[in-house]
C-alpha cells in the first residue's frame, strides 16, 4: 500500500492521503473512519508536515494485522519502512 502511495505524491499530501485513507480503511480494514478522521486532525492541528498521520495509519496497521510476525515485531518493522526516506 505504501509504495503504491509513491504513485500519487505529485498530488500533494491532501492527494496521498486520500489514497491512504481509502487503502487503509476501506481496503485492508486496519482503521475505522472515525480513527481515519481522528489521524488526519491530529495532523492539521500539529506543526509539521500533513504526512506525519501515515506513521499512524502504519502503526494501527501492524498492530491489527501482525501477519505471522508478533505484535511487537510487526510495529518495529512497520515504524522503520514508514520512516525510511524514499520509500
Amino acid at each position: 500500500m505504501f509504495s503504491g502511495t509513491a504513485l500519487v505524491t505529485f498530488g500533494g499530501a491532501y492527494a496521498v492521503l486520500a489514497y491512504v485513507a481509502q487503502q487503509a480503511v476501506q481496503t485492508h480494514g486496519w482503521l475505522t473512519p472515525k480513527e481515519m478522521v481522528s489521524g488526519l486532525a491530529l495532523a492539521e492541528t500539529t506543526p509539521g508536515p500533513l504526512i506525519m498521520v501515515v506513521p499512524f495509519v502504519a502503526f494501527l496497521g501492524a498492530y491489527r494485522d501482525p501477519g505471522t510476525l508478533g505484535i511487537c515485531a510487526a510495529l518495529g518493522l512497520g515504524a522503520a519502512l514508514v520512516d525510511l526516506p524514499g520509500i
